[in-house]
């Protein structure tokens, strides 16, 4: 064929979705504009990939063309992808998207498309202080329920502040809503049908239901954690 270019875009949307490896993905897309247009974040539906992992930042001159590093798994390789909106600033990831947190702004960023969604400012958290000025260690975790690539039902769930709480946005909600205090810091947050499970330091699982517009804690498995740590003994 003398001009790829032409292709009919549904037909390039059905071989988009047949790319397994990412790293092809990203080829795809970047043969020309009509390719481009068909490498969206919803035509790459492989869930099995293995995902690229993020470098750490690297002081670079050119604002506008700050780039980021990632190592993909796979293949062994480092691609850099402009991304300056991810650039000398802290980020969480989840599902493929980040969360990057500057001064009191959060937004989730995709880093392939480059496409943003603006969330609510950290200061609409109930226990935000702004006179600690930590924002930047503010947020701990993030993990998504969905992406938001594929649908506008889901959920952003983040633990937060110095007691490491529970936390969560929807789209459409003005400010960020937490989850009813837990008695011990939580370590580690994930989401599986329909529900969020925390792990708190002491091995603690709490099970929230975060669904309907007041978000409960509805089960937890108390845990001795002596079992964990084992007998400890004083030395002389």
């Amino acid at each position: 064929m003398e001009n790829w270019s032409a292709l009919l875009h549904d037909l390039l949307v059905e071989i988009a979705k047949q790319i397994s490896c990412i790293e092809d993905f990203v080829s795809f897309g970047a043969v020309c504009r009509s390719w481009y247009a068909a490498a969206t974040r919803e035509n790459f539906t492989r869930s099995t990939q293995i995902p690229w992992l993020m470098l750490a930042d690297v002081e670079q001159e050119n604002e506008s063309e700050r780039w980021r590093q990632f190592f993909s798994l796979s293949s062994g390789r480092i691609f850099e992808v402009i991304l300056p909106e991810a650039s000398q600033i802290r980020s969480l990831s989840s599902l493929g998207w980040l969360l990057t947190l500057g001064e009191l702004k959060a937004n989730l960023l995709h880093p392939l498309s480059r496409l943003q969604i603006q969330l609510p400012d950290l200061n609409t958290f109930q226990d935000y202080d702004e006179d600690e000025n930590f924002f930047l260690d503010y947020v701990h975790k993030m993990v998504l329920s969905a992406s938001p690539a594929a649908t506008r039902d889901y959920l952003v769930m983040v633990t937060h502040g110095f007691a490491t709480s529970l936390g969560f946005w929807r789209p459409g909600d003005a400010s960020w809503t937490a989850v009813d205090p837990w008695e011990s810091y939580i370590h580690d947050i994930t989401y599986y049908k329909d529900k969020l499970y925390a792990v708190d330091v002491h091995g603690n699982v709490i099970l929230c239901d975060v669904n309907g517009p007041n978000p409960t804690q509805i089960w937890h498995n108390d845990v001795d954690d002596t079992k964990l740590r084992g007998e400890t003994k004083s030395v002389a």
